[in-house]
């Protein structure tokens, strides 16, 4: 069995390449394009995904997209700013007034209802709030609101499920500024795992101290191979070789943060090799130690190229 228990994969930032060439393929991101991610996730021995979320709907765009998920057994959660399993997208299309938990908290709360009652598959519930459009919500940290914001969140799954909320898998992303909201002493219900993040340059920022008390929900991890934001993007070429990474989610492992491992690929295309580590990994950390990376990356680059030129080409994937 695999050692973390939900190890998945972000398809962001994937407008223009993925997004062009998904629609020259298969007419968009559609359960087409969906079956052949799935299945690559699968053949990586992962199981979870964030699915596109750049001017994308997972459950709008096209309704056998969820049958799909189903069909190979992929749990499908939303990225750390997209609540109750709608994609942000969807309140551009169908939202009424501002995103605003102060001052439209009823039409929010239907619109997170629906997207509740549709997602009726396996998944992980995102919980909380951030600002419209990957922003913080305020300039203050905003703690009371977000704790009421995750209680009313957790009364409509009550109410859509039928069961109490802790049945249903949740986590809570303490991304960017939000880390600061569980700092200055947030706390959420013991069932939600605790989504800790990286800088978005991969250092993570956040682990669990030693000896403190477990969480029935644990913790996981949200790690960045692709990154669009400040102080400067980085897109189409991964800029945290396989060391790094290794470092940094071994001390995450080490740590206990296992229930959850999630990495932002970007467009898919130019991660193979770091998402074949990151998925390799998290399956066994135990099994990779830093003094096997070398030949890890050998043996990926005899994989995909033969053995003629393995060697040079994993110097190659090395370095670039």
């Amino acid at each position: 069995a695999p050692k973390v228990k939900y190890r998945g994969i972000f398809i962001n930032d994937e407008a223009p390449c993925l997004s062009r060439w998904a629609g020259a393929t298969f007419g968009g991101f559609n359960h087409k394009f969906y079956s052949k991610v799935f299945e690559l996730i699968l053949r990586l021995k992962g199981n979870y995904i964030w699915p596109a979320m750049w001017g994308n709907a997972f459950y709008d765009d096209d309704s056998i997209n969820i049958k799909t998920a189903d069909e190979y057994g992929i749990v499908i959660g939303t990225s750390h700013h997209e609540p109750l399993m709608r994609a942000h997208d969807e309140w551009r299309r169908y939202g009424k007034g501002k995103w605003n938990y102060d001052s439209n908290e009823v039409k929010l709360k239907e619109f997170w209802k629906a997207g509740m009652q549709r997602a009726t598959n396996e998944k992980i519930v995102s919980v909380g709030m951030r600002g419209d459009g990957d922003e913080p919500m305020s300039r203050e940290t905003a703690t009371t609101l977000l704790e009421r914001i995750v209680k009313d969140q957790r009364t409509i799954i009550e109410e859509v499920t039928g069961k109490p909320a802790a049945n249903t898998p949740q986590l809570w992303a303490l991304y960017k500024e939000v880390q600061d909201y569980y700092d200055k002493g947030m706390r959420v219900p013991d069932d939600v795992t605790l989504l800790l993040c990286d800088d978005n340059w991969g250092n993570i920022r956040k682990l669990p101290k030693p000896g403190e008390q477990p969480r029935k929900g644990g913790y996981g991890i949200y790690y960045h191979f692709d990154y669009v934001g400040g102080p400067r993007n980085y897109k189409w070429i991964n800029t945290n070789p396989i060391p790094r990474v290794w470092e940094q989610m071994h001390m995450a492992w080490e740590y206990n943060a296992r229930e959850i491992w999630i990495v932002n690929v970007g467009d898919i295309k130019p991660m193979e090799f770091p998402i074949s580590f990151f998925l390799d990994y998290a399956w066994n950390p135990e099994k990779i130690g830093a003094a096997d990376l070398k030949k890890y990356t050998e043996q990926w680059a005899a994989a995909q190229f033969g053995e003629k030129y393995a060697r040079d080409i994993a110097d190659i994937i090395s370095k670039y």
